[in-house]
């Protein structure tokens, strides 16, 4: 996959994959990701899936199915010119890990909904993040997790543009 400059696997029916961990590992190429509204509710690892995809720019994961993950352990890490995922309407209510999961996303622009309590495990999670002057990440959040958020938030580098959002109603 060394070459592959896209993919595109919206819309499928991927509900029998268990494991995507390292599924793009060496696909240094990629630059774009579609996998929009692709059912992957058995997953429970999403680990390092994206992790140093350094010319991956845009990724799309609108209304894919990962209900059953619990860990998105470095899941984005070193994605250095991610500047757009669109996570909107993804289901994080099981995941209990998120450890340097953006980390080194230095051109990401985002803004993600932290509303489960069940997260425990996010060190590293922002570090070196939003680093890039037209970068930013905001963190939304609900009444039950606006502790955590700051812990989380706490992770980031000191030239990391990364803020709470607005509170969220469940």
């Amino acid at each position: 996959c060394s070459s592959l400059t896209s993919v595109d696997l919206s819309n499928k029916d991927l509900s029998s994959v268990t494991n995507i961990n390292d599924m793009f590992q060496m696909c240094n190429s990629l630059i774009s990701i579609d996998l929009s509204n692709t059912n992957l509710n058995k997953v429970q690892f999403t680990n390092n899936i994206f992790a140093n995809l350094s010319n991956l720019e845009t990724i799309n994961l609108n209304n894919t199915d990962l209900s059953g993950v619990t860990s998105m352990l470095a899941m984005f890490n070193g994605c250095s010119s991610l500047t757009s995922v669109n996570l909107s309407n993804i289901d994080l209510s099981n995941v209990t890990d998120m450890t340097a999961m953006f980390n080194a996303c230095s051109n990401l622009t985002i803004t993600i909904t932290i509303n489960s309590s069940k997260i425990t495990s996010y060190n590293a999670m922002f570090k070196g993040a939003a680093t890039n002057s037209n970068a930013k990440i905001t963190v939304n959040y609900t009444e039950e997790t606006s502790n955590l958020v700051d812990q989380m938030i706490a992770t980031k580098s000191e030239n990391s543009n990364v803020v709470k959002g607005s509170i969220i109603n469940n």
